[in-house]
């Protein structure tokens, strides 16, 4: 059984496709609200731009030069296409982001420990580089800072991020679930992530499937020293 292939947030990979704010993505015959902005994201209407306004103009080529004044410097006209170099950084990166998970699930004390009773994440902290650093490889748009499970609580200030991380997990998981990919002998479970660029103020989420792989030399709660330093 393969891994399935589980969609980044919708916020840098489907922009344009549904409503910013509620999420709706079927308009019958109305045209939604473009912003005039960044001429990108849409909403159902004004009541909804004012909602997600306060998020959005972290993003937004309209916000104050002092919330784009970094992304520029490095060479990206808004945060906004900041963060979709993040995304495609994320989909070259895929399965080594995969790897690091698993490895960061084990050394956590396994899938069973991890999993229960708290919903935990993982979260990476990102540092950009420049738009033109190593001929614009967007491979290497991104250096790793630092990385680690969290559980709801840890960092407080990302508790308004944690909902939204939350709500994407959850759509995943419906999908999955009529899927029948839970009753799959080897699903382990989903671990909802983070990866976050703070001085920007820009957060992909994505999540990841846990799968508990048939080899029979790999402990599910890896302890000994020798697997530890291998991970």
């Amino acid at each position: 059984m393969d891994r399935p292939k589980l969609p980044l947030d919708d916020a840098f990979l489907d922009l344009g496709q549904h409503c910013n704010n509620c999420g709706k993505r079927n308009w019958g015959g109305e045209k939604p609200k473009r912003c005039g902005g960044c001429g990108v994201v849409v909403y159902c209407d004004r009541e909804c731009q004012r909602a997600a306004w306060k998020a959005h103009r972290l993003l937004c080529r309209s916000a104050p030069e002092k919330d784009t004044s970094l992304s520029k410097e490095l060479g990206y006209a808004t945060p906004m296409a900041l963060g979709m170099a993040l995304g495609e950084w994320l989909r070259i990166h895929a399965w080594s982001l995969n790897t690091l998970v698993d490895s960061s699930v084990y050394l956590g004390g396994g899938i069973d420990t991890l999993l229960s009773p708290r919903q935990p994440a993982f979260f990476m902290v990102l540092s950009p580089k420049h738009a033109t650093a190593n001929d614009g490889n967007p491979a290497e748009a991104f250096e790793i800072f630092t990385y680690s499970i969290m559980r709801e609580g840890d960092y407080p200030t990302l508790r308004e991020l944690w909902g939204k991380m939350e709500a994407q997990y959850d759509a995943v998981a419906r999908t999955l679930r009529a899927q029948g990919f839970f009753n799959e002998p080897i699903f382990g479970g989903l671990l909802p992530a983070m990866y976050v660029i703070p001085e920007i103020g820009v957060c992909v989420f994505q999540t990841h499937a846990i799968l508990r792989f048939p080899i029979l030399h790999v402990k599910d709660d890896p302890q000994d020293e020798r697997t530890r330093a291998a991970f």
